[in-house]
């Protein structure tokens, strides 16, 4: 028998470069919405946004994010 796995895309993530700034961490979040409005017209399973982590979960909600990941705020930091 021959294993076939399929990804179905359900949406797009996104982890943007941290930034202190409230105003420049909305600016990727944004723009994957913007780019998830224009393809979801061609795929409707695109509707997910998974944007956002601890420390600019506010800015992806904002922004329209259905998933935020916040491990940090739960677990606490990670430890090489």
């Amino acid at each position: 028998l021959e294993a076939r796995a399929e990804l179905q895309r359900r949406g797009l993530m996104t982890t943007p470069a941290p930034s202190a700034q409230p105003a420049a961490q909305r600016v990727p979040f944004r723009q994957l919405r913007a780019l998830q409005q224009s393809l979801v017209g061609h795929n409707p399973k695109l509707a997910i946004l998974s944007m956002g982590m601890s420390s600019d979960l506010e800015a992806a909600i904002a922004e329209g994010s259905d998933l935020v990941r916040v491990g940090t705020d739960i677990f606490g930091a990670r430890y090489n």
